[in-house]
């Protein structure tokens, strides 16, 4: 009897306290120093901003890796949080470069990653188990050229590309792609650099004895100065960009070459959506900064992440994502039967004070 009451009560005080759940471990992998630290800074705040509005956030912790902007980095800090941490998923890199050097590692050890920002077309083919939640280069050069052949009425395209910059060549190709299957004519192709902005303004503007529009996919260190020489010489075709131009850097690089031109992006401040609005409200609280591109999707990202694990338990990395969406803030995001998400994207106007929404593109 004595033995009887002993385990009884054993068993009526695990009932009354069953064992604590263990918390399901987030890997962070983002460049947090170097060159492009400011992208990799702002996305972790938008991650953890969006970790901090999920009803159940004390079922995850997370540990976060500065992957450094370089290759090794990444390959350093997932190994660490696979290994010594024992993430149950990667969030990064921001990098195309740092998620491909990183992805194989994941795969290899059968946990599932997800890039907020790596958007070279090839990236979820390298590795089962690899998603991302942002759209690709080919998916960008396509709309933006379809918006720009509809809205403008002009055949004539000249495009503006960093050559030695695979971002850019990427966007630029299946921007002329679509471009030209329109019956569209791509007068020329200046490669542009990090140098000569005016010998490139000169030679554009040497083509203005017909209509046509310009096209510049690159980051705001280059499309910034292309813009204030374009000015100078009096270029009075319309310009267009991809979602590299999605930066604060751009308009005081750009000057009063800014306002007037249209490029696609993930996201859109100027919306009266509850959602938005609510995720700006509280950035700006916590951060004293509004947020930008990146906070966006670091945002969405830990939404998908939660609602990825409470629709699998047990999760099989090369499925992890499949049928999960959702309503973020860049929009509706859907995984069907590939790692690349079909959603929403937004074509934003420049102005003098800003961008504005001018234009949102379904899928």
């Amino acid at each position: 009897m004595f033995y009887f009451l002993l385990i009884l009560s054993f068993i009526t005080a695990y009932s009354k306290n069953p064992p604590l759940k263990k918390p399901i471990k987030i890997g962070v992998l983002f460049p947090l120093t170097g060159e492009v630290a400011a992208y990799g800074q702002e996305t972790l705040k938008g991650f953890e901003l969006g970790m901090n509005s999920i009803d159940n956030k004390s079922d995850f912790e997370w540990q976060v890796e500065n992957s450094l902007g370089t290759t090794q980095g990444s390959v350093q800090g997932i190994n660490n949080l696979i290994l010594n941490y024992k993430a149950q998923i990667i969030l990064g890199d921001i990098l195309t470069r740092g998620t491909l050097a990183s992805a194989p590692i994941a795969a290899r050890y059968k946990v599932p990653m997800l890039t907020p920002a790596s958007t070279g077309d090839h990236v979820t083919e390298s590795q089962d188990g690899l998603y991302r939640i942002c759209y690709k280069d080919a998916f960008q050069g396509k709309k933006v050229a379809e918006f720009a052949f509809d809205f403008f009425k002009i055949t004539n395209v000249v495009i503006l590309m960093d050559g030695h910059n695979e971002y850019s060549r990427q966007v630029s190709k299946s921007f002329k792609k679509e471009w030209i299957s329109r019956k569209g004519t791509v007068l020329s192709e200046i490669s542009y650099g990090n140098q000569n902005f005016q010998s490139v303004a000169s030679r554009v503007k040497k083509l203005q004895s017909q209509p046509f529009i310009i096209f510049i996919p690159g980051y705001p260190q280059q499309v910034g100065p292309l813009l204030k020489e374009l000015q100078v010489v009096q270029i009075k075709a319309p310009i267009i960009g991809a979602d590299g131009w999605d930066s604060i850097d751009l308009r005081p690089l750009a000057g009063t070459g800014y306002p007037d031109h249209y490029f696609v992006s993930h996201y859109s401040r100027d919306t009266n959506s509850p959602l938005i609005q609510k995720f700006q409200s509280d950035f700006r609280k916590k951060y004293s900064t509004s947020p930008g591109l990146f906070a966006a999707l670091g945002y969405d990202s830990a939404l998908a992440i939660q609602k990825a694990f409470a629709q699998n338990q047990k999760p099989d990395s090369k499925k992890f994502f499949q049928g999960v969406s959702l309503e973020g803030v860049t929009g509706k995001i859907y995984w069907d039967k590939t790692p690349d998400p079909i959603k929403e994207a937004f074509i934003l106007k420049t102005t003098s004070l800003g961008e504005v929404l001018f234009k949102k593109i379904g899928f």
